[in-house]
This record gives C-alpha cells, structure tokens and sequence, in this order.
C-alpha cells in the first residue's frame, strides 16, 4: 500500500477497513463459560494495524470506537453502547492500542518474526484491556477475568493473527520497507 496517499485514498481506505470492521464484528461464534465471543473483529484489527500503519490504524478504530459511542450498532450482535459499558467493552477499548502496536511492527520491521512478535504484544495488551475491564465489572479477580476472557481465545486468536498477516504481506507493496 502507499505510503502517502492523498486524502481522498486515504478517507477511501478509512471506510473500507470501518465497513470490513463492523461486518467482521457481525461474524461470532458463541463460546461456552465466557461472555466474550470469538468474532471476526480481532482478524480486522490485524490487517487494519498491518494495512494502514499505526497512526491511521488506530485513528480508523478509535472511529469505529467512536460509533458505537454514539449509538450505531457496530459491535458484536448489533450493539452499540451497552457493549462499551458492559463486560467486553474493555476489549472494544483495547483495539485502539492493539491497532497502533500491530501497526508500529509491521512498518518497522522486515522479519516476520519480529512482525509475529509485534502483533503479539498487540494481542496481549487487548487481553490485559479486556481482562481489567471484566474484572472491573463482574467484580472478579485479574487472573479469573484472563481465564474466562482471555485464555479460551488464544488458539483461535493466533490462527488469526497468522491469516490477517497473509492478507497484510499480499497487500502492502514489499519496496522501502524500514527496518
């Protein structure tokens, strides 16, 4: 992908990777012991992060944060605001910093396992937002809130983690890479 480009392609990308975003979050698979269900959303954070870099990726999620601030129903299962105030809206929260980790290495680094490293630390700061907000609201401790939130998710997690990166080498043009 460029790496400067215009306004136009760049407000063009923002609502694309929103409405991959929002219909991403639609896709959930319901697991059982948790509140939080595996979506697809967790794979778009990826590629958003790894396609439009760290600046414009985190600002492209902290609008779709934004939207469902206001009412639109852009989370898991149509939900707007009660999903921020209820016991997954630390992981909505945390897909902010997730998505300008992820960003962060996949633009500095070549090496694809300082990439994987990169988006890892962003995956583990998504489980810490999220645990600490769980706990916060279900009145429970960080490592039961880690084992209900977090630890069903790993595998599932990894695999797309693996897939978003795929899409992100296939996308981004390989030229001027910093390392």
């Amino acid at each position: 992908m460029q790496d400067n480009p215009t306004k136009t392609g760049l407000i063009c990308r923002y609502a694309v990777c929103l409405a991959l975003l929002v219909v991403c979050a639609q896709i959930t698979v319901p697991l059982p012991l948790t509140p939080v269900p595996v979506t697809l959303a967790t794979f778009m954070i990826f590629a958003i992060g790894g396609l439009l870099g760290a600046k414009h990726g985190s600002l492209c999620v902290l609008i779709y944060v934004l939207m469902g601030l206001i009412g639109l129903p852009v989370f898991a299962g149509f939900k707007s605001l009660s999903a921020l105030v209820g016991p997954t809206g630390g992981y909505i929260l945390g897909f902010v910093p997730m998505t300008a980790i992820v960003g962060a290495a996949i633009s500095k680094f070549s090496s694809p396992v300082l990439r994987f490293a990169g988006m890892a630390a962003g995956l583990a700061v998504l489980y810490v937002f999220g645990a600490v907000w769980y706990g916060f609201i279900m009145s429970v401790g960080f490592f039961e809130a880690l084992m209900l939130t977090a630890v069903p998710f790993i595998a599932a997690d990894a695999f797309k983690m693996i897939l978003a990166y795929l899409v992100i080498v296939r996308l981004r043009k390989p030229a001027k890479e910093k390392n």
